[in-house]
Parts: C-alpha cells; structure tokens; sequence
C-alpha cells in the first residue's frame, strides 16, 4: 500500500489555497457581438463595394471648383464673402453663401491631398450617409436584410444625383442622419416584435437637444437644411391625421403628441437661425427656386418619364404599387405625408430625385418587410432540449459566424486596396489625370494650351467651364460666367445665352463687353464652334479634341489658322504646375 507524503499533501494544499485566493482565472475572449451573420456580412459587403464605387468617380468640371475656390478664399481672409470674389462682372450681387461649412470642408480637403482628396472626402461621406441609412431601414423594420433592400432602391433610385461631387453630398449625410434619429425614436430595439398596428411614436426625451444640434451643422452646410425642415412637417402633420383617429376632428388639434412634433419642428426650424445670415439663410434658400435664370438649367426642369431621373421614379412607383397592393400592415400617416410631398417636389423639379429617393425606399422598408414574412414558409421549431445549453450568461455562437466576419474584414481590407487612397500607404501607381477627371465635361488639354500661351484677360467660356478655371487656369485669366446662375445678372445671363446659341447680333454682344478670347466646348456648343470657325473676326489659337481657343482679330487680317491638335498618349502633369495653381488658391 503506497503513502502519500505529508509534505507533497501539504504543497498541493497550499497551492489549492492559493489558488482560491487568486481568483478564477481570466481567458481571453472575443465579444460575441463581433460575430456576423450572413446578412450582417452583405451590409459590409455593400458598402464596401459603395466605398469602392465612389472612390473612383471622376471629377466633373461643375460647379465643385467654385466652391473649392470660395472654400479656399474663405480660408484665407477668414470671413465669408459678401459679393463673388473672383468676377467683378458680378459686382452689386450680394452672396448669400449657403454653402460655406461644405466649401471649407472640401478646400481643406483639397490642399491635404489635391484631387484624391476630393475623392476621398467625397467617397467618405457616401459611406457614412449610405450605413446611417442602413442602420435607419434596420432599425424600423428590425431586420438587416430588408434595410440592404431598401439601401439598394435608394441607391437605384436616386443614382443621377451621386455621381456629382458637391456640397450636396453633406446635406446627403445629415439628410440620412435624421431618418436614422427618427427611426431610433419609432423603434430604439431591433429585436422588438413587430405590432400588426403601430401606435404613432411620440418624440423621445433625446430628440429635444439631436435634431436641433443636427439642423444647426445641417444649415451651415448647405442649403438642403430646408428638406429636413419638410421632412419633420412631414411627421407634424402625421401626427395630426394619428389623433384626428384616435380623439376625432374636434380633440385632434389638442392631442399632446401633436403639440409635442410641433414644437419639435419649431426648434428645428429656429435652431437654422444660427448661421452667420440669420433667417435671411432661410428667407434666401426658399426664394432660390424662383430665380428667373434656374428656367434655362436642365437639372431645375420638371420631371420628365422619358429621361433619367424620370425611368428612376417610375421604377420607385411600380415599386409602391406592388406593396400598396399586397402588404398589410397600416399606413404610417407621417410616412405617406412625407413621400406624398417629396414625391410632388420631384415632379416639379428633377434634382430633388435623391432626397425622395432616400424618404421613398424609407417608407417602402417596413411593407416589404411584411411582403417578405407573408411569402417565406415558417421554419419547423427547434425543441429547447435539443438546444445547446448557454455558458457563463451568454448564447452560444456558431463558428460559422466567426467566418462571416472574417470575410467581412476581408472584404473591407480588399474595399481599402482598390480605392485610390491606399496609394500613399501602399506604394500604389496613383491615377493619371485622365482617370481622375471626368473625359467629357472637363477641359484638361485646352488648360494646358492657355498655361503654355500665358492667355489673360476676360475670356467667353461655358459657364460649366468656368469653374474650373477659377482654379486651375492661368492666373491673369478671368471667365466671364462661373455656375453661380443666381449671381448673374439677368442681361448678362440673356447676353451669354445669346452667344450659346449664336442668334443674331452674337459678335456684337462680344464686343460690347470687349472680349477678345473665347473658348468653346466642342460637345455642347457645335453651332457656336462652327460659327467661329467661319467668321473672319475670330482667330483660331487652338483646336483639340476636347474644345477650342478663339481670339478676336481684324478681319481685314489674313488668318493663320491652327491645325488641329492630336491627342497624345502620354500622361500629362498638371495643368500650369502646383506654383501657378497655389498662387490661383
């Protein structure tokens, strides 16, 4: 018979004691929440692949170089500007810059990182919009995949309007950030049942100080703030058709939740008072649709079914047709007020196709959801003893799931390779110019012909064009128009239109402002290039692919024409160089 030592009896216990003292032991573990479903995988998936998509939109030659001109002006003399800074043309026109938040952000942008940064900030606050969106669709319907359904016909519906860049783009984000808030306050938990008749939500206590605090960033931003104070009338008036229900006509104006989204509302719209205009911002951004000169731009026109956006909405109104027949679950009263506005706004103007597109697949979310349950078959119970049981408080989770979120992280990983702004990190080639910016609408060769001829002076360009050489032209060149439509006055707008579309007395017109050079895009202004062309007062300096140079000569001067340019190969460098473009800035 084998004795147990007493001294090993005794260091086994001491060893036992100290471990009692010491406490359990602590094994690292990694949050269950960091484990992904499938859906939750297509959620990174998609705005991953968004990212990607955005990152590498060309440049447009719009009105984004005015504002990064005025962005960079404001940064410079550290106050907004009261008249246009860059065209005495325009002198007397008071500005009203409601922009001036977007235009800092995207002059800062583009003096860290030139032209990638543009595209980074740009792709960056798509991202943010698109997955404040989706967590909006994910919190009212409390399932993740039909929030990616809904981000998808948001995404198809409203495409036209985001393959821009321009201060718009951040009044996309606060636009998405307040469906989020409002999503938040109808549901706060995604895994709360889904009643077969929801009451219409009060405003929660934290709604007070967040939707004010986001129209304040909202309305120095851009002027979009005006679609958030529509939106929350929107849920106003919803309110009011909830108690008009439940109390009847004579007791619904004294309905406490009423009175509650209308003060909501209020603050709101005071809370966009501070700004360095005051209500003169709000009295400005509502009187901005009437000015008479908006009638000749495409983009203010109404909606038209035969071309984009017009498919877009019907595709949306087939979309409401299929659900309006077949779903169910109640109406929102704020919901439908809230489309059945936008929607008019839509018909009326062509550009407000992507903010009904947002509020469109945000109605649309709840009923497809009821569409989706009505059509799956129910999944057979799985009995609770077959179930595996739970340790240490917690469900367990399935190692499939650790396998969608690895792959998810691949996937963000893989999203950060292809975007240009891994170069610097990578050691990546960086884009040529011609993938950067935009082929047809921007002036690439015809800047880097004025920078070799050192052209100055006033110079006729499209007013589309204008823009991009307030910064990228030779710095002795001023254009005679600029994208700012509401700064021109109303007879140097009806000039320029007459020269655009060469109507009688069109030289005379320039020279009565004693323009000598002038530059026509060849894509849009074909008539107006071949008038010139055969005109003996103007000169042709340049002829390329892109557009021409024109300068005013004596007719009785013999012509010595220039044969046209062939595009090359080669990648160019800048236009004029970093020096010229600083001293520009």
């Amino acid at each position: 018979m084998i004795r147990k030592s007493p001294v090993a009896s005794d260091s086994s216990s001491q060893q036992h004691a100290s471990a009692e003292r010491a406490g359990p032991v602590l094994r690292p573990q990694v949050d269950p929440r960091w484990a992904l479903s499938s859906q939750g995988f297509l959620a990174v998936a998609l705005l991953s692949t968004l990212f990607v998509l955005a990152s590498h939109v060309p440049l447009r030659s719009t009105d984004l170089w005015s504002h990064v001109a005025y962005g960079q002006w404001i940064m410079q003399h550290g106050r907004l500007p009261a008249e246009d800074p860059f065209l005495p043309q325009y002198a007397g026109m008071p500005v009203v810059d409601t922009a001036w938040g977007s235009q800092v952000l995207l002059a800062g942008a583009y003096r860290l990182g030139r032209e990638e940064g543009l595209s980074l900030i740009y792709a960056a606050t798509l991202l943010v919009a698109f997955a404040f969106f989706l967590r909006a669709a994910h919190l009212l319907t409390g399932h993740l995949g039909t929030g990616i359904v809904a981000l998808l016909l948001a995404v198809a519906v409203g495409w036209s309007r985001l393959l821009t860049i321009r201060p718009e783009n951040f009044g996309l984000l606060a636009f998405c950030t307040l469906l989020w808030l409002l999503a938040r306050n109808e549901r706060s938990a995604p895994e709360q049942a889904e009643p077969e008749a929801p009451a219409y939500p009060d405003v929660a206590g934290w709604m007070w100080p967040a939707v004010p605090g986001l129209m304040i960033l909202w309305a120095n931003l851009h002027g979009s703030f005006v679609c958030g104070l529509v939106l929350l009338g929107a849920y106003v008036l919803g309110a009011l058709v909830a108690a008009w229900r439940e109390h009847g006509l004579r007791s619904c104006l004294r309905d406490g939740r009423f009175h509650r989204w209308l003060l909501l509302s209020e603050l709101a719209l005071a809370a966009t008072v501070v700004n360095p205009y005051g209500m003169g911002l709000l009295i400005h951004t509502l009187q901005f649709a009437g000015h008479p000169n908006l009638r000749d731009i495409i983009e203010w026109h109404p909606l038209t079914l035969a071309s984009s956006p017009g498919p877009e909405f019907g595709f949306s109104l087939l979309v409401l047709l299929v659900w309006w027949r077949w779903s169910r679950r109640p109406l929102h009263p704020g919901h439908l007020a809230a489309w059945g506005v936008f929607a008019l706004l839509t018909v009326f103007t062509m550009r407000m196709i992507i903010w009904y597109a947002l509020v469109f697949a945000y109605v649309s979310a709840p009923h497809l959801l009821w569409l989706y349950r009505a059509w799956r078959k129910p999944k057979p119970q799985v009995p609770e003893a077959q179930s595996e049981p739970a340790t240490a408080g917690q469900e367990p989770v399935s190692p499939w799931r650790w396998v969608w979120t690895l792959a998810a992280g691949l996937f963000v990983w893989s999203a950060f390779v292809l975007s240009p702004a891994s170069s610097p990190l990578l050691g990546a080639r960086k884009r040529t110019p011609y993938q950067i910016y935009h082929r047809m609408t921007t002036p690439y060769r015809v800047t880097q012909f004025l920078h070799r001829a050192k052209l100055q002076g006033l110079v006729f360009v499209p007013q589309h064009w204008g823009d991009w050489l307030l910064v990228h032209g030779p710095r002795g060149l001023r254009p005679w128009l600029t994208s700012n439509i509401h700064l021109i006055p109303t007879q140097l707008w009806q000039d320029y239109l007459r020269v655009w579309q060469v109507n009688a007395g069109w030289e005379r017109t320039l020279q009565r402002y004693r323009i000598e050079l002038a530059i026509v895009d060849k894509n849009m202004q074909g008539a107006l290039y071949r008038a010139m062309l055969g005109s003996r007062s103007w000169q042709p300096l340049y002829d390329g692919p892109d557009g021409a140079v024109f300068r005013w000569s004596d007719p009785d001067r013999p012509r010595s024409a220039f044969p046209p340019e062939k595009p090359s190969r080669a990648t160019p460098s800048t236009p004029g160089g970093s020096s010229s473009q600083e001293k520009n800035r």
